[in-house]
């Protein structure tokens, strides 16, 4: 999500003033799994991916070149106009986008960079919160369910790592199209983030879409309503086969109680992909 860098040099930005929602909307309750020790890593973590995400849309060889066209209003790729949130979410299909400082001459190029950069650094702590999680619930229930540890040893071994897996790659073709949408029409109040690895495990949930919008009113000032939030967590699959029993585990993890509005199961078959 967004951090509010506002017009602040990305050298001078802190990990208290990036990391608080970033890391509070994705760990939620099980925030307190982890150790005060693991916690101030990934405070330093945070200030450091910054600089690493800024550093990594730097113009390299083997990147597709961003620019903005100021007169047809556009972003370009390799020549090609794209939306901003094709731009943003095409680091989610491993896509290299190289955005040099050059973009900032325009206000829509500075906001570009000012997202992308903090979209990749949203990456990186998603990818060690998630395993800092993953490690600190597999010794948690290790002598409760042997199985639910394993699969926490699992997340926490790929948890921002690349993976050539194909339901890895489908399921960030649908985060990266959720993505898009929610960047090019932000009139929908949408917002895209992974699950954690106790949603993952206990939930259910592979990512999580959530939408803020004002609630009606007959003859009421839609500025003065109150935001209504709901967020739908999403059961991703490529193996339709499974479609019986991962609706059964949704219903079962429905009953036990989730941390999200709904659970929806979407399958879609390999050769779609």
């Amino acid at each position: 999500m967004e951090q509010g860098f506002g017009h602040m040099p990305v050298e001078k930005l802190t990990a208290e003033r990036v990391i608080p929602n970033t890391k509070d909307l994705f760990l939620g309750e099980q925030s307190d799994y982890i150790s005060s020790e693991a916690h101030a890593r990934l405070d330093t973590l945070a200030a450091d991916s910054l600089i690493l995400a800024e550093s990594g849309i730097t113009e390299t060889e083997g990147k597709r070149l961003a620019t903005y066209d100021k007169y047809k209003k556009a972003f370009l790729v390799d020549g090609e106009k794209v939306s901003l949130g094709a731009l943003i979410a095409a680091r989610h299909l491993g896509i290299d986008i190289a955005m040099p400082a050059s973009l900032e001459s325009s206000g829509e190029g500075k906001r570009a960079r000012k997202l992308m950069i903090g979209r990749k650094a949203d990456d990186v702590l998603y990818g060690a919160l998630n395993a800092e999680l993953a490690t600190a619930l597999a010794e948690e229930t290790r002598r409760k369910d042997m199985l639910k540890a394993k699969a926490y040893e699992e997340i926490a071994k790929r948890s921002g790592q690349e993976s050539r897996q194909l339901g890895v790659f489908a399921e960030n073709i649908m985060i990266g199209v959720a993505e898009t949408i929610a960047i090019d029409r932000p009139d929908l109040g949408l917002t895209v983030m992974p699950a954690n690895a106790y949603q993952d495990v206990e939930e259910k949930i592979d990512f999580i879409v959530a939408t803020t919008t004002k609630r009606r009113g007959v003859g009421v000032d839609a500025s003065d309503l109150p935001d209504e939030s709901r967020s739908v967590g999403v059961q991703f699959t490529i193996n339709t086969s499974k479609a019986e029993h991962k609706a059964d585990q949704i219903a079962k993890a429905k009953e036990r109680g989730v941390h999200v509005d709904d659970i929806v199961y979407v399958a879609i078959e390999k050769r779609m992909l």
